[in-house]
């Protein structure tokens, strides 16, 4: 028996798509916002791996709130 929903991420999580990150940014500190990369989905399933994260204090007014 599946235990699981198949839901829309956009419903859970707010999805930036496109968004370049430099990998001297990312960090391993799990207090910082996790990066889901593009590498990390596949198709039918997708596992969430969270293997980097993002500096809160580096969020700019862009990526906060994006068009």
């Amino acid at each position: 028996m599946n235990q699981f929903v198949q839901i829309k991420l956009s419903s859970v999580a707010n999805v930036i798509s496109g968004y370049a990150f430099k990998s001297e940014d990312l960090t391993k500190n799990k207090k910082d916002i996790p990066i889901l990369k593009i590498a990390n989905v596949t198709s039918p399933v997708t596992t969430l791996v969270f293997e980097d994260h993002f500096p809160r204090e580096k969020i700019s007014d862009r990526i906060a709130k994006p068009d």
